[in-house]
This record gives C-alpha cells, structure tokens and sequence, in this order.
C-alpha cells in the first residue's frame, strides 16, 4: 500500500474541538487550505473530506481519526484482494479486456461492496434534494454503514484508490459525480453508485444524470479531472448546502465564500452563496425585531426578504425564497426559535441552532 504522497493528514484534527467547527478555529483552519496552490497542496482527499463534515448535522459520534484509520484498513483489504485475484488476470487476461486497470478496479469495487457492505443509500435519491443530514454527503456515512450518495461515494472510491497508487480522479457532471482512472495508458469512467464495476463512458455523462447541453459540454466545466483544490471546494460546497439546510445562515454563506475563492466559476456556488447571504440578512433583521417585539421564534414561512441593493442581491432574492421554500418543505423546519440575551449581550436575541 502506497502512501498518498501528501503532507495534509490526518494531523490536521488534532486541536480542532468538534464544538468550534462552526467557530474561528475551523474557519482559518479552511481559509489557509484555500490559499494553497495546486502545486503545493496535494491534499489527502479522504482527510479533507471528513474535515469538512466536521461539527454538522449527522456527525453525531463523529470521530475523523478513526474514519480516517478505517479508511486504511479497507484500503489494506482492497489490495491483499486485489493481489490473491491478480492470477486470474494472467492467466486469461482477454477475459478482461486486456486491461489490467480494469481488472483492479474490479476487484476493489468488488471488494467494497460485497465484503466491507459499501452501498448507495437510495432514500436520498427520492424526493426534492435535501442535505440536512452529512451522513449523505461525506464518506463518514458510508464507513458507518449508512450508506453513500453519488457525492460521498466517489471520494471513497479515489481516496482508497490513491492509496493503492491508482491515478483515480473524480470528475463533475451535471448534478452528480464520478470516478476517472487515467494516466500516460488508459482512461475511463468508473459509475461509484452502481452495484459492481460499472465503466461508463463519457458519452453517457452527456445524458444522465441530467442532461447537458451542446454549450455544457463544449464549456469545460463538466466532464473533466478535478483539481486537488477544486475537489476540496466540492466537498466546501457540499457542507454549505449542509449548513444551510439546517438553518445556519451565517455559516453556510462564510463556507459558500471559501468554495467560490477556489471555484469562481461554478453557478452552483453564486447560487448558495447568494442565497444563504440573503436569508442570514433577512434573519438577522427579523431577530433585531423578536427583540423589540417580545416573540420567541421567526417563523420562516412568513420570513421577508431585504430589499435589493447590489445587482447579486436583485437575482439573489428570489433564490433565497426558493431555497427557503425547498428547506421547509424537505426538512419540516419551519420556524427559528430565540433565546433570550443576557445584559452582557447586546443584540437583544440570538437563534438557537
């Protein structure tokens, strides 16, 4: 097993509280990740991703030092499997297309689904989007047995692959992501949600899961490797949706902020960011009320929107109603509730999260 040639570990928790992951001390944590270059960084992908799960809703019991050691163990069962399976390769090796790539990965996802339980959890594909709980959109929830999501499994997938010296890539359609292997040789697709070994090639990208335009597909932004510092603004992005959905406001916009300065280019981040800004505005406004007025809760059906001032703002709006709209509806939360401030305080009110 090969070390995945990179200084960012699993060194990185130690120090960090779980109870300051929506604090300070996560936030610079993030912000110096951001600022380091491709060159330099060659980020632990399984790391970063447990990282940013850290301190959310369904982390409950979260321990990222031993994720991060599970991750080894399965990444040595993958390969003693690989290495009892590699005679059958030599010794026909038409039988697999002549690809020895193929044949491994064929044994790992062989050897993660049927051995280690590594399974899509279906309940997420059903219904509006929702990503409240982060079992769903980080690799915690698939080496708890929860299961894993087309976000999650993934990373899983490359994380485990690096370690076995794999040139594994993940790569961004519309809506969803995948697995590419190449290098100087070979290149394909590996689909991580399906059951077996799954190598699609890009033409079905181009269809499903949602369709991509002629412009979409010409454009660069899908269907391409990830950078290091891009797949860490993927999984920044997954935790602000995160936040967001579970009515944290305030970090959800500071965390769509650290994705868009990796990211500028990505819709979906302007999109998020631009409306958890908007919703932490309209909240924090509604709360100076409560204050004055004596209630104990915002009720977000009836939440009002800032005026527009900014050009952001003017588009902004009405995804922050949608998004709102969309929480209510798939989590069921519909009000904010306040605490009452002591005398040391001096915003009159704060939310309870």
């Amino acid at each position: 097993m090969q070390p995945p040639g990179n200084q960012v570990d699993s060194r990185m928790f130690r120090g960090l509280a779980v109870d300051d992951s929506g604090g300070a001390r996560w936030f610079r944590t993030a912000s110096i990740l951001c600022q380091l270059p491709d060159c330099m960084a060659a980020f632990d992908i399984a790391t970063l991703n447990l990282f940013c799960a850290i301190g959310l809703s369904g982390d409950e019991g979260l321990d990222p030092e031993s994720c991060f050691q599970q991750v080894l163990r399965w990444t040595k069962h993958v390969e003693n499997y690989t290495s009892r399976c590699l005679p059958r390769y030599h010794s026909a090796p038409e039988e697999f297309e002549r690809s020895v790539a193929k044949f491994k990965m064929l044994c790992m996802v062989t050897a993660l689904q049927r051995d280690l339980g590594v399974k899509y959890y279906m309940p997420f594909s059903e219904g509006e989007y929702n990503a409240s709980d982060s079992q769903n959109l980080f690799i915690h929830g698939i080496l708890s047995g929860h299961g894993g999501t087309c976000v999650s499994m993934p990373a899983l997938y490359v994380a485990i692959g690096r370690r076995l010296g794999y040139p594994l890539h993940m790569v961004r359609s519309k809506e969803h992501w995948f697995v590419r292997w190449q290098d100087a040789s070979e290149r394909f697709n590996i689909e991580a949600t399906s059951p077996g070994f799954c190598p699609n090639d890009d033409a079905h990208y181009h269809t499903n899961p949602k369709p991509l335009t002629e412009q979409e597909i010409k454009g660069g932004f899908y269907l391409r490797n990830l950078s290091p510092r891009e797949e860490l603004a993927c999984f920044l992005n997954q935790r602000a949706h995160c936040l967001l959905d579970n009515l944290r406001f305030a970090d959800s916009a500071m965390t769509f902020k650290l994705a868009h300065s990796i990211t500028a280019d990505d819709w979906s981040i302007h999109y998020g960011w631009a409306a958890a800004t908007v919703l932490h505005s309209a909240v924090a406004r509604a709360a100076r009320n409560c204050a004055f007025g004596g209630d104990s809760k915002i009720d977000l059906r009836t939440l009002r929107m800032p005026e527009p001032v900014a050009e952001w703002e003017r588009w902004g709006m009405p995804a922050a109603r949608r998004e709102l709209d969309r929480i209510i509806s798939v989590t069921s939360k519909d009000c904010l509730f306040l605490r009452r401030s002591t005398k040391e305080e001096s915003d009159g009110c704060h939310i309870k999260s």
